[in-house]
């Protein structure tokens, strides 16, 4: 959480207050999204529910990645906790290279 705290806070400008906590608040894990331009996916394997959510992040540098999380559960599983925990990871690869 702390790389993904930084790089939040370098694409602002500015500190975060100290309750920020975009794994547990759906309008912080889009913020985030938003600010570091953070591209996000859902699968669905043929008919079955979605089974992995992915976010794809670029650095200053020109290098980009994805990170990727399964989705356990069938079609009634609410996948927001997956879709907050894979930005956050994705805004910590951009925070390591701060």
């Amino acid at each position: 959480m702390r790389l993904a705290k930084l790089a939040y806070c370098s694409s602002l400008g500015k500190e975060v207050e100290s309750e920020w906590n975009p794994l547990d608040s759906d309008v912080e894990a889009f913020e985030l999204k938003k600010m570091l331009g953070l591209e996000l996916r859902t699968y669905e394997n043929g008919l079955d529910p979605h089974q992995y959510a992915s976010a794809h992040y670029m650095v200053n540098d020109g290098y980009s990645g994805w990170v990727h999380e399964k989705i356990n559960g069938d079609a009634t599983v609410d996948i927001r906790p997956v879709v907050r925990r894979v930005l956050v990871r994705a805004a910590a690869e951009i925070g390591k290279q701060i």
